[in-house]
Order: C-alpha cells, then sequence, then structure tokens
C-alpha cells in the first residue's frame, strides 16, 4: 500500500497516470501539493472521485514560511521564488507536514528539487521511499541530484553504475527512469523529452 507525494501536482496527471497503471486500490493515501490557486481548483476537482487523496495549497522546500509565487505563462511551470514573485505561497517541509511513513516521493517542481529533498530528509531516512524527481529545471540538477548526500548516507550512489531505461509511453512521471543502484533506494529521474 503506497503512501505517495505528488509534489507539483498540477492539475492531477500524474495521479491519474499512476492510478491507470496501478489501479485505484494500490493506495493507502496520496498527498498532492500545488502551489498555485487555479491548478489547485482543477486538481480538486479531477481527484474529487477517489479516495483518501488529500490535496494541499502549498509549496514544498526545505523550511516553513512563506515564498513569493512566480508566474509563467505555461501554467505548468509556475514556481517559487525567494525574492520576485506576483504572490505568497505557503511553503511547508515534507517532515513537518506528513506525520505518516511515506512510500513514494515524485517532485516536478520547477528547481526546487533540491530544497524539497533537504525538507523530507527524516521521512527519506527513516521510510525509504522510491523518489522520482525531475532534474532537467537546472543544468546543476543534472550531477547534483544523483549525487545527493544532504547527510543521508543512503541516497549516496553505490559503486554499481546508473542504469537509464527510457520507456517513451508518454506516462509522465513513469516514463524514464534512472536508479542509483542496489543498495540504495531508487533514484528515478524525468528526462526532458518525455517530462
Amino acid at each position: 500500500d503506497e503512501v505517495m507525494v505528488d509534489l507539483g501536482a498540477y492539475t492531477g496527471d500524474t495521479v491519474l497516470s499512476y492510478l491507470r497503471n496501478y489501479g485505484d486500490d494500490c493506495y493507502r493515501r496520496i498527498y498532492c501539493y500545488e502551489i498555485t490557486p487555479a491548478n489547485y481548483e482543477k486538481l480538486r476537482t479531477k481527484l474529487a472521485p477517489y479516495r483518501d487523496i488529500d490535496c494541499r495549497l502549498k509549496g514544498v522546500s526545505d523550511a516553513e514560511g512563506r515564498m513569493k509565487l512566480l508566474g509563467n505563462a505555461a501554467d505548468s511551470a509556475n514556481r517559487l521564488s525567494d525574492e520576485a514573485g506576483e504572490g505568497e505561497v505557503v511553503v511547508t517541509t515534507l517532515d513537518a507536514d506528513i506525520d505518516e511513513p511515506v512510500t513514494l516521493i515524485k517532485a516536478d517542481i520547477e528547481g526546487f528539487e533540491q530544497r524539497a529533498l533537504a525538507g523530507a530528509r527524516q521521512h527519506i531516512l527513516n521510510d525509504h521511499p522510491k523518489l522520482l524527481i525531475s532534474v532537467y529545471h537546472s543544468n546543476e540538477d543534472l550531477w547534483r541530484i544523483p549525487r545527493y548526500k544532504g547527510d543521508i548516507p543512503r541516497l549516496q550512489p553505490v559503486s554499481a553504475p546508473p542504469r537509464l531505461a527510457h520507456l517513451p509511453d508518454g506516462n509522465n512521471a513513469y516514463s524514464c527512469v534512472k536508479k542509483a543502484g542496489p543498495k540504495g533506494p531508487a533514484l528515478p529521474f524525468i528526462c526532458s523529452s518525455c517530462g
């Protein structure tokens, strides 16, 4: 029974893809985080027919507080900003916001993936969730996230070479997967041609 966390849930496309692929009895709970009010309302409406899905109008980072919302012409590319923006967004950490163990974290949050990982430190250490992390928002993410240490030993790549499996079936986060190795948690990544 998965306890899934969808960071950057947008309008529910990843959750719906997950449910299509694995069925609506494959999870115990799903937490969806979205920062844009209009997308959040679409998310709630699309996922309302499903049980135990908790939609939250919040950003996720490495500290609790408030940040600016930086809009984009493509409403799927809105992002958090420390400095400029059009409105304020409540920001939390996964460690502070979710009390139960999580088994899967998907993050496609426009460059805040590293900060979200830092804010999920205890969940990662204690729960060992599968991680589906986008790395195409910043060139730095391509090398820093796979080597992310953040004082979390289980996230360090092991000696086995990474494997890349590209399944071009259009199923969002499940299309492009890169694993860190056999001893650590799975570290899948969304590639720019799939995401």
